[in-house]
């Protein structure tokens, strides 16, 4: 098949498309409101910069923090646990029943 072919084919191909709606310029705001948003995004900005969770520091997030305690408290406490519960002597009786 040659290139010529593959193109008579393609150029037969219909693709349907959305019909063309006529643009509609965009409504401004009133006044008002575009002074409401403004406002409201100033003081959202203020209210951001006193919040401790959105501070750049040196120092890790909080959350990230926090994860990393509990993920060390949980990891003693399942070592403490595990210590107490010493059953090598079971684990050694039903080895030695079912092998020896």
């Amino acid at each position: 098949m040659s290139i010529a072919s593959n193109t008579e084919k393609t150029s037969r191909i219909k693709i349907s498309r959305l019909p063309k709606v006529p643009l509609q310029p965009l409504k401004m705001l009133p006044k008002k409101f575009a002074l409401n948003i403004l406002e409201y995004k100033v003081n959202y900005l203020k209210a951001r910069k006193g919040d401790h969770m959105y501070k750049k520091s040196p120092i890790k997030h909080p959350w990230v923090l926090m994860a990393e305690i509990s993920d060390r408290i949980l990891e003693e406490l399942l070592q403490a646990i595990g210590a107490e519960i010493e059953v090598t002597d079971v684990i050694e009786g039903i080895f030695a029943s079912e092998f020896v």
